[in-house]
């Protein structure tokens, strides 16, 4: 009988430590259960966050992007130097009031009377320089081709004005060949040349370039052609629309 309520006596001692263990082991799990939901909240926050900065981020370089590849820029200046290019359209006209002209091609009687010429022709220039405070001050070429030819070398004074306009004077010698009436020679013709321009920028140093010229005095090159035509003057002015382009960091 003592042998029995032993066994009984035992028995429920380790039923009471049973119980606490599970009892033990399951507030354990729940611990696991919640820290683990802890650091998967915490993974989910930092996660978001770190999208949230990366699309931030991105659109941040997708407008800066935009920003830098838009085309309606004002005129970049990184260096003291500058170049420009220039091809475009020119008219040109030249007269005088008294030259002394065949009257026929195979003539050599001669009239004195007016005369004047138009000519259309391709334009191209070039110009280098330096540039401080926006003014600037360079040389240039200039040149046409087409019904007649011409070639002047210059020096030309310009600012450069809120990034986008250029207005510009300048001084020049040139020549010029010279078609006449009745005669199947061409003359050279030589001048002092005065111009003034308007460059507008339209996107990042490429624009739109006006110019006028005149040219006083212009004369025949060679004496002995000049005097078979009683040593003419001629004055002229042309005007110019060209595609042009401004480097500032050359």
């Amino acid at each position: 009988m003592r042998i029995f309520n032993g066994l009984i006596l035992c028995g429920v001692v380790c039923l009471f430590i049973g119980v606490s263990r599970a009892d033990s082991f399951q507030e354990s799990v729940r611990s696991i259960n919640q820290e683990s939901s802890r650091d998967l909240d915490d993974t989910f926050i930092i996660s978001s966050d770190t999208t949230s900065t990366s699309a931030s981020k991105s659109t941040q370089n997708l407008q800066n992007s935009n920003k830098s590849f838009s085309l309606y820029q004002p005129i970049v200046v990184r260096k003291n130097t500058y170049a420009a290019f220039s091809i475009g359209y020119s008219y040109n006209h030249i007269a005088t009031q008294s030259i002394a002209l065949r009257v026929a091609p195979d003539s050599e009687t001669k009239q004195n009377s007016a005369f004047s010429r138009v000519a259309h022709g391709a334009f191209f220039g070039l110009e280098r320089g330096w540039h401080t405070h926006n003014v600037m001050l360079g040389g240039y070429l200039n040149g046409v081709a087409g019904q007649d030819y011409s070639l002047h070398l210059g020096f030309r004074l310009s600012y450069l004005a809120f990034g986008y306009v250029i207005p510009s004077v300048g001084i020049s010698y040139g020549l010029q060949n010279l078609r006449l009436p009745n005669d199947s020679q061409q003359y050279n013709t030589h001048t002092a040349g005065f111009n003034a321009g308007l460059f507008v920028n339209v996107a990042r140093g490429f624009g739109l370039k006006f110019e006028g010229s005149y040219f006083y005095p212009m004369g025949i090159l060679r004496k002995s052609n000049a005097d078979l035509y009683g040593n003419p003057r001629f004055s002229g002015y042309s005007f110019v629309v060209s595609f042009t382009f401004y480097d500032f960091s050359i």
